[in-house]
């Protein structure tokens, strides 16, 4: 996903795997949810107005930063 932005939007990123969410429609059908991945705030501001890049992955893949135990229940 990419936007422009003159402000920080620096509650679009976290650490967490599940912290921000993502959701694309068309029209009014959702067609797409994920989240944000999890990674560092680095854009430089050098301009008034900057190209963001946000880094989206599926629902079901953030799944890998859980732990989980099997059990026979």
């Amino acid at each position: 996903v990419e936007a422009i932005s003159n402000d920080y939007m620096f509650d679009v990123y976290s650490g967490k795997a599940q912290d921000t969410k993502v959701e694309l429609y068309k029209g009014i059908d959702l067609m797409w949810t994920g989240y944000v991945r999890p990674n560092l705030y680095d854009v430089g501001f050098e301009r008034r107005r900057e190209l963001i890049q946000i880094e989206c992955q599926d629902a079901l893949s953030t799944l890998q930063y859980f732990p989980y135990k099997q059990t026979d229940k």
